[in-house]
């Protein structure tokens, strides 16, 4: 007992003896210390997950109530899209009969639709093979795809970034431009593609899918595409060129095949290979469509390197369709003007394409017209119109156009006319009056009126010479002869002159009463109406409109460009007139009065002081002989100066007006003052080259009697001088004795007719309330009856700083100023 007491003990201690090693196993330091930091760590890492898994079940709630309350629906109407669709102008081929689509108007996006029977299977198949395989499977969504997504948004699985949207997603997103990246957005389309399915069918979803997808070079939509890419209609497009098309989506810009031919071929090569894999195409299909060669539009450019230009009768096109629906449909022009880039319209124009092409032959080239040799040179402008208010061509300036829908002379610049006025506020009006007949005569000398507070002798024919002879109406047109124009004013009045032409031949650039600068100016009053020096002048078009009543028996036809424009469903908006008959129609002058003003008119081309002889005896068109030509010719300018050089004539098929000047107005050399016969005869040469050479139809209440030139009466048996002339049956002057005096003498053949008494009688001057400018007055356009007849019939001017349209209404003021043509 006491030897195992000893060997435990220390009996002085009682401590374990240390020569007896101890039972239990020491731990080592450092694994404790190892112990510690892992429990440290498990409850971290537990209370990580216990808060990852309060705030997860905290978003899920609230993004749970967040879906609940969202508004799924989009508001979208397949049937009713909000989208810009391209609009275009179509031209008449005149030898198929059929409607050629020549221009384009769209804004950033060049969309036209297309209808889902008419896009290619191909084209379908594509679409979804590379953009959503499993489209007819899915509700809206593909959850596979858009897990995947992302699962590769963090963890890289894919060889690039993986999309998740479907062809329903991408169309909501296109439709709502709902772009914002962020997870709400993402949440919103999904929820917006799974209601969107549930009132839509697939066919219609894809449908407008295609006809809305970006394409590259502004193009939205395939339609658009494979007119750009392709110069086709989609439903002509084969396999290749479709899946040229479908890869363009991915990256429009990358893709582009215009600008990166080889990134398209090989995009396209994928497309087809998931068309092949997906059992969509045979390999035979395949094989055929990967050794196609993808031929682009040749016509196709890109827009950043090169820029369309429009003819000037498209650019004119336009800017009627835009006045159309102002007018007639009540918008406001920008409006209208964002219409045409947004709407879809289909507008028909009724342009001639030859016609139009012989235009254009002529003034894109300036050799044809008369030239100074310096920087700035004359310009011009020409409309053509048919004898029922059809505009068949146009060019609004000599050169090559180089932009779009820039200033044209033709349409938009206002001109004083000078002498061309005429027929229209003095002869036609007198005629149709009964005022005067085919050969009335006037003394060709000055009226005296009252000019700044003295008496004056008023017009001045050129360089100041007046014959103080008996001179006949007919004569007094042919030699342009501003004394006879003046004294037919007198007899009709001013106040009925200025109405007819505003009113009948439809002048509506006439002013009235117009303050400028302070000062009021009217273009009812003398010089304005019969020697054409008017405040702004007219348009070509506004005077080639009232000329067509000349050749066509005195009805006026509303000018129109295009015969009608359709909406996007082929509804027709506005309607200017149907092929072949013609616009609206008024009745401007009796057919008889129309007759006899052609008439007329023929002499100012055919007779041998005719201000427009040029045209047939200069070559300017030699094979117009035996082709009836009816003109007026006119110049406005100061002090004998030529400012504003006009012709406006017909033939029995077209009507034309031709404008010649600078753009700032300033005297034109005498060497070039014929600018404007050159565009004139050259231009109709050319549109009537393979018309035959005809003539006006007589009208049956005009007959021909032969008269006397001295007294303008029906020549009697001892008459000498006697011409032929045209009367109405119901206006038939007298016949003369052969007793012959000067009317400026105040002796009046005693045996004459009341109307030609009545007719001849002058005027006595007016009152200072027609006092006119200080400035000298507008001289005529042909030489005297005292100048040799071979002399060039160049055409001096109504002045324009001396019109008495700049003088104020206000007849007790002097003032010479004058407002800006």
């Amino acid at each position: 007992m006491s030897d195992r007491i000893s060997e435990q003990h220390d009996t002085s201690t009682g401590a374990p003896r240390s020569d007896r090693p101890d039972r239990k196993k020491q731990r080592p330091k450092g694994v404790g210390v190892t112990l510690k930091v892992l429990s440290i760590i498990g409850k971290v890492l537990l209370s990580a997950l216990l808060i990852m898994v309060i705030t997860g079940s905290i978003v899920a709630g609230a993004m749970t109530i967040y879906i609940m309350k969202m508004d799924k629906g989009t508001d979208i109407d397949l049937g009713q899209m909000n989208l810009n669709y391209t609009s275009f102008l179509y031209e008449k081929d005149d030898v198929t009969g059929e409607w050629v689509k020549t221009e384009e108007y769209h804004g950033q996006e060049n969309r036209t639709w297309v209808d889902f029977d008419q896009i290619p299977q191909y084209m379908k198949d594509a679409a979804v093979a590379i953009e959503d395989q499993r489209f007819y499977q899915h509700k809206g969504v593909d959850w596979k795809r858009t897990i995947g997504a992302m699962i590769n948004s963090f963890v890289p699985i894919y060889g690039g970034r993986q999309g998740g949207s479907t062809i329903t997603q991408q169309l909501i997103k296109n439709l709502t431009d709902d772009t914002d990246v962020s997870f709400s957005r993402k949440i919103r389309e999904i929820m917006r593609a799974l209601e969107f399915e549930k009132t839509n069918n697939k066919d219609d979803i894809l449908c407008a899918y295609l006809n809305t997808i970006a394409l590259g070079s502004g193009c939205h939509g395939v339609q658009a595409a494979a007119n750009k890419y392709f110069g086709k209609d989609v439903s002509q497009l084969n396999l290749a060129e479709c899946a040229s098309i479908i890869g363009i989506t991915k990256y429009p810009t990358r893709y582009n095949p215009l600008l990166y031919p080889e990134n398209n071929k090989e995009r396209q090569l994928t497309v087809l290979a998931e068309m092949l894999r997906q059992g969509k195409i045979s390999q035979a299909e395949y094989d055929e469509a990967v050794a196609y060669p993808l031929e682009f539009n040749p016509s196709s450019t890109l827009e950043e390197d090169v820029t369309h230009v429009q003819s000037w009768y498209s650019d004119m096109v336009f800017e009627d369709v835009v006045d159309s629906l102002v007018e007639e449909l009540g918008y406001d022009r920008k409006y209208a003007q964002t219409m045409l880039f947004t709407q879809g319209l289909r507008i028909y124009s009724a342009v001639d394409r030859d016609a139009q092409a012989a235009v254009e032959e002529v003034y894109s080239d300036p050799s044809n017209f008369p030239s100074i040799k310096a920087a700035s040179e004359p310009q011009s402008g020409i409309v053509v119109m048919d004898y029922t208010g059809r505009i068949v061509a146009t060019a609004g300036a000599i050169g090559e156009k180089t932009d779009t829908r820039v200033f044209s002379r033709a349409t938009m610049a206002k001109r004083q006319t000078g002498s061309s006025i005429k027929p229209l506020t003095t002869y036609g009006p007198a005629l149709e009056f009964d005022k005067i007949t085919y050969s009335t005569v006037y003394p060709d000398e000055p009226l005296t009126i009252k000019q700044n507070g003295k008496l004056t002798k008023w017009p001045p024919n050129y360089n100041d010479r007046w014959s103080y002879k008996n001179v006949t109406v007919q004569k007094g047109l042919e030699k342009s002869l501003n004394t006879i124009s003046a004294r037919i004013l007198e007899d009709i009045g001013i106040d009925a002159s200025f109405d007819f032409a505003k009113d009948r031949f439809h002048l509506d650039s006439l002013i009235d009463s117009e303050e400028i600068n302070g000062i009021t100016y009217t273009d009812r009053d003398r010089s304005p109406l019969a020697l054409g020096g008017m405040t702004k002048g007219l348009t070509v078009l506004e005077m080639t409109a009232a000329f067509q009543t000349f050749g066509n028996g005195g009805l006026y036809y509303e000018p129109y460009s295009f015969y009608r424009v359709e909406d996007a469903d082929g509804n027709v908006l506005i309607e200017k007139a149907k092929e072949g008959e013609g616009s609206s129609a008024s009745r401007t002058l009796s057919s008889d009065t129309a007759y006899i003003m052609n008439r007329l008119m023929t002499q100012v081309v055919d007779g041998s002081s005719g201000t427009g002889r040029e045209i047939r005896n200069n070559g300017y068109w030699p094979e117009s002989k035996g082709m009836e030509i009816f003109a007026k010719t006119g110049t406005s300018g100061a002090d004998n100066d030529s400012t504003n050089v006009w012709i406006v004539g017909g033939t029995p098929y077209y009507v034309a007006g031709v404008w010649y000047g600078f753009d700032t107005p300033k005297a034109l050399p005498k060497s070039i003052v014929n600018g404007a016969k050159y565009g004139w005869a050259k231009s109709m040469r050319g549109i009537h080259a393979d018309l035959e050479n005809i003539k006006f139809p007589a009208d049956d209440s005009v007959v021909m009697r032969t008269y006397c030139e001295d007294s303008g009466l029906l020549a009697g048996n001892s008459c000498t001088h006697k011409k032929l002339g045209y009367y109405k049956k119901t206006n038939i002057p007298g016949v003369c004795n052969g007793i012959h005096k000067n009317l400026s003498d105040g002796a009046l053949n005693d045996e004459s007719s009341e109307l030609a008494s009545s007719t001849s009688t002058v005027s006595q001057p007016e009152s200072s309330s027609q006092e006119v400018s200080s400035s000298s007055p507008a001289v005529s356009e042909a030489p005297s009856s005292q100048a040799s007849e071979s002399q060039s019939s160049i055409e001096p001017p109504a002045s324009s700083s001396s019109s008495t349209s700049s003088q104020p209404v206000d007849s007790g003021s002097s003032s010479t100023h004058r407002p800006a043509a």
